[in-house]
């Protein structure tokens, strides 16, 4: 090798060895037989040529060592509306296999709360896609999952989901209103080591405010429809009542959280819970004459307030008025 290119290539080498050690090897091995190589075969490519190949090879090697990711690495993809729109995803199938490698996942599988189009913040319901998603309850196919996913948040929308688009080993289903997404459901179909029949698994789930769905798209019953004195519906974190569990023989007993500090009132007719509570239930009582209308109601109630907040008091459709006492601590069933 010519006495000026040789101490060049060795020094890039050099430079090179901390990252691909064992090319580098091999082609230092390369560079030891390239006089022997040029006294036999009398080549016309001149030796600066052949070096520069080799430097290019190495440092070539080197960048892609550098800039190689791990498998499990998210890579950028698509829009969330290109995805959507997009005529290579399908629809769901009756059974997908598990893929054995991980594939990226597609954007709409990030940040699932940024895909929302909420009138106010988002529920704190569900979560994020996990860094490394695995198997809870999976389903035979991502509509299978999505309906295990419902039987445990209550307060979602049962129906007026859109159709499973699939891409890879990633299904989304979104709840719309008016256009506008609502509840943003991701599953995927990852675990190899799960059998084929039931796979899919919902690992992602953001959604906006109960109060932002279509009450005929909800479960009877799993949503009071609260509104304030101009009749616009109110969020769940403002004011939430629900009837009890009845696996606990609360199905009588109503649940109402109140306020930032999700104060719990309670309706307790049978007086089950009395002695949670600061003071007992009334189903006829006076209104007392600090009480505050909020303009708070349903078909069923009107809310009053009072300044110790020990109690609210509810005027009823026939004009009587209940004192819904304070829960001393909150009330919950296992």
């Amino acid at each position: 090798m010519n006495d000026d290119i040789e101490p060049r290539v060795r020094e890039l080498l050099a430079e090179r060895a901390r990252v691909a050690p064992e090319t580098v090897e091999r082609v230092a091995r390369s560079i030891e037989r390239l006089p022997d190589r040029r006294v036999r075969a009398r080549t016309t490519i001149p030796l600066a040529a052949v070096a520069a190949v080799l430097i290019v090879a190495v440092v070539g090697i080197a960048v892609a060592t550098l800039v190689r990711r791990p498998a499990d690495v998210v890579a950028p993809a698509s829009p969330l509306a290109s995805a959507t729109d997009s005529p290579t995803m399908t629809a769901s199938p009756t059974v997908a296999a598990a893929s054995p490698t991980i594939q990226p996942r597609p954007v709409w599988a990030m940040s699932v709360a940024d895909h929302l189009d909420c009138d106010g913040p988002p529920s704190t319901m569900g979560m994020d896609v996990p860094a490394r998603p695995g198997p809870f309850d999976p389903g035979q196919t991502p509509d299978d999952a999505l309906q295990n996913i419902l039987s445990t948040y209550r307060s979602l929308p049962r129906t007026g989901y859109t159709a499973a688009l699939v891409t890879g080993d990633w299904a989304l289903h979104r709840y719309l209103l008016d256009g506008e997404a609502k509840v943003h459901i991701v599953s995927t179909n990852r675990f190899p080591d799960v059998p084929e029949e039931t796979r899919w698994e919902v690992v992602g789930l953001r959604a906006c405010d109960p109060s932002e769905f279509a009450l005929d798209d909800l479960e009877p019953g799993a949503l009071t429809d609260w509104r304030d004195a101009g009749g616009r519906r109110l969020r769940t974190d403002v004011i939430n009542s629900l009837a009890g569990p009845a696996h606990c023989g609360w199905q009588r007993t109503v649940f109402l959280s109140l306020g930032p500090d999700r104060a719990q009132y309670i309706r307790d007719p049978r007086h089950e819970l009395e002695d949670e509570t600061v003071m007992s239930f009334d189903p006829d009582v006076a209104l007392p004459d600090d009480a505050t209308d909020t303009g708070f109601h349903t078909d069923r109630w009107h809310m009053f307030t009072i300044p110790s907040g020990r109690a609210v008091y509810m005027r009823t459709a026939d004009g009587a008025y209940e004192r819904w006492p304070r829960a001393r601590q909150r009330i919950g069933c296992a």
